[in-house]
């Protein structure tokens, strides 16, 4: 029997308004996420993957509003919520892990504080709560003294390891619906390889609906169950990772797979010629 889904977005519509101008920046946009399922939503900068993310976070800019299409998330009207009640949502039932990890820590406090901050913002007493739920948190994401690392200030710390703490967080609230746009993109090989695996493997174990945001085919090859693809703000194709792969039918899906393949050939052919003449 097919699990409900987690999300679902049903025609969404963003338009940005400036003075008596008003302008279509994602349109019609649809698509499901069940529990333990990966949605892959790639495309070209600009295409609106980010806004669509923000849309579902209720965190749109102020002159960015959704004029059409709904968003359910585990039945409930998401986008018909008042301010409280999205809030309330915001890092206990769904969270997101940005593209720069620094942006979303303060330099001045410790990553204790930032454990805390969440923590209380959604009921838990701080002095009895905190601190075994975020070493718990941090020891599941990889982390081998976590006590040392709730220390830390975020600007000690790495670029991939401030994404497992985000990570962290999201594990500790015990979040349904987690959202990582471009999670890997200014991490070294090793950091991103230990950040994927690690979204696999919280995935799996903790039964959330993941919504991956990358440039990156390789990854979604690797992660994706099924695949969006975006471009102008609309969804142009969608399917399971199998289809889009193998027989995709939008010419920009065709063209951005013929490039990805393209390069890496290339990168290949150019590493055998050296490996010849050495």
């Amino acid at each position: 029997m097919t699990s409900p889904a987690v999300l679902s977005v049903e025609n969404l519509s963003l338009d940005l308004s400036t003075g008596r101008q008003k302008k279509r920046l994602v349109r019609n946009v649809s698509f499901q996420i069940r529990e333990r399922e990966v949605m892959g939503l790639i495309g070209e900068s600009g295409c609106g993957k980010s806004l669509t993310c923000l849309a579902l976070m209720g965190l749109l800019p102020a002159a960015i509003r959704q004029t059409e299409g709904r968003v359910f998330f585990n039945g409930r009207v998401l986008d018909t919520l008042e301010a409280t009640e999205q809030r309330s949502l915001r890092g206990r039932k769904i969270a997101m892990v940005l593209q720069n990890p620094m942006s979303c820590f303060d330099n001045i406090f410790t990553i204790r504080h930032h454990f805390r901050e969440t923590l209380v913002a959604h009921g838990a007493q701080p002095d009895r709560d905190v601190e075994a739920a975020a070493v718990k948190a941090l020891a599941e994401v990889g982390f081998d003294d976590p006590e040392s690392v709730l220390g830390l200030y975020p600007f000690q710390m790495s670029g991939g390891m401030l994404q497992r703490v985000m990570v962290a967080l999201a594990v500790m609230m015990e979040v349904s619906l987690l959202i990582a746009d471009e999670p890997t993109t200014d991490l070294d090989v090793v950091a991103q390889a230990r950040v994927l695996d690690l979204l696999t493997r919280i995935c799996g174990e903790h039964g959330l609906a993941l919504l991956l945001v990358t440039h990156d085919l390789s990854v979604i090859a690797r992660m994706a169950d099924d695949v969006a693809v975006m471009r102008g703000g609309a969804i142009v194709e969608s399917g399971t990772v199998t289809d889009i792969f193998h027989s995709a039918g939008h010419p920009y899906t065709q063209a951005i797979l013929k490039a990805h393949m393209s390069l890496y050939e290339s990168r290949l052919e150019r590493l055998l010629m050296q490996s010849i003449k050495n």
